[in-house]
């Protein structure tokens, strides 16, 4: 419920502009406004949250998001509401992902990889529940109740989770003085930027999926190829998180990685074999959520001491830049067909394998420590 309105915000703040007749300059500014708050405040809420603990920074921070959102609900035809509504929901916007990221190691120890393999599966019902919540808010309330919906979510959602023992009781050991915090750590810049190239694939697909859903040859609408990429991607999360795995970490890191990478290259000359085409978007979302979940290992083993939530939000941060670059590259190349930023993303895909098989620790140091719960 809290992480709702990550996947409703976007939309949600362009439906209520164009309601009230501002222009698509405006709704871009607030948008952007938004986005660029949610890839500067998180950070931020997680050096805090490391520093402090996660109830006295999640509450406070759901609810300036939720003000944000009404701000933008009062007078969304006024530019100053909107573009300040909007800056504020993003910036304040909990940090529920790290957050929540960060209890894994206390909650299931023993089961870290199926913990993360969970998280990462299950976060795509979010990107379909979200747009639904959008559609019947704005068919049944009208517009502006999305605002209120969000802000209600926000405020809710945050609410039951921080004030859960685990979180309230959730500390970070003392971290050492260093205003990069986890960004000091190479080994983990690596990690970070193959975070960046998955979301540039996640940008990429969604405008190319437009792209191949518009093929003559292709009969099934945008929205079924992307559920049917979100169907691999929860069955992956499940598969890879009922077994033990022998090998290390950043290997099957970067084996899902490449299978991303060849899922991507066989879709991009698949367009006249629809039965290819979903084989091939369902390999990629089964590909997609390991690969995640086995980042968000490797995030806890390696980041710095005292600085988890703050390395975990950093991952939202670089993957939402990611989605951001892949969809505007996407936009630039596809009337040109979706081979072009398929292609382009799984070469992408290609550049994160290396990179995290090049960047990775020799051995794990930096492990985090944590209070026991």
């Amino acid at each position: 419920m809290g992480r709702l309105p990550n996947g409703m915000a976007l939309l949600a703040i362009s439906l209520v502009l164009r309601s009230e007749g501002a222009d698509y300059s405006l709704v871009a500014a607030a948008s952007a406004s938004f986005a660029v708050g949610v890839a500067l405040g998180g950070p931020a809420l997680g050096r805090l949250i490391d520093l402090i603990g996660q109830t006295r920074i999640l509450i406070p921070s759901g609810a300036l998001s939720a003000v944000g959102f009404i701000t933008i609900a009062i007078n969304p035809s006024h530019p100053a509401f909107a573009l300040s509504g909007a800056a504020l929901a993003g910036l304040a916007m909990p940090p529920l992902e790290p957050a929540l990221r960060a209890l894994w190691p206390d909650l299931t120890p023993r089961r870290l990889d199926a913990a993360y393999a969970l998280d990462s599966g299950s976060q795509q019902l979010i990107f379909v529940a979200a747009p639904l919540i959008v559609a019947g808010c704005v068919e049944y309330l009208g517009p502006v109740s999305v605002l209120w919906a969000c802000a209600i979510f926000c405020t809710v959602g945050t609410a039951i989770v921080a004030s859960r023992p685990p979180s309230r009781r959730w500390r970070a050991p003392p971290r050492a003085a260093n205003w990069l915090g986890p960004l000091r750590v190479p080994s983990l810049l690596a990690i970070l930027a193959t975070t960046a190239t998955l979301g540039y694939s996640f940008g990429a697909l969604n405008i190319a999926v437009v792209a191949v859903a518009e093929d003559p040859q292709t009969t099934v609408s945008a929205g079924v190829l992307l559920a049917i990429n979100g169907l691999g991607a929860l069955l992956g999360a499940l598969v890879y998180g009922a077994r033990s795995w022998e090998s290390s970490v950043a290997t099957r890191a970067a084996a899902c990685l490449a299978g991303c990478a060849v899922s991507y290259a066989v879709l991009t000359v698949s367009m006249s074999i629809p039965a290819l085409v979903y084989v091939s978007l369902g390999l990629a979302g089964a590909f997609f959520a390991p690969t995640l979940a086995a980042l968000f290992t490797m995030i806890t083993h390696f980041a710095p001491t005292g600085t988890v939530t703050e390395a975990f939000a950093w991952v939202v941060t670089l993957f939402t830049v990611g989605i951001a670059l892949g969809s505007g590259t996407a936009g630039l190349l596809a009337p040109q067909g979706p081979a072009a930023p398929l292609g382009l993303a799984a070469g992408t895909l290609l550049l994160g394998t290396a990179t995290i098989l090049l960047g990775r620790p020799r051995r794990p140091g930096h492990r985090e420590r944590r209070v026991p719960t």
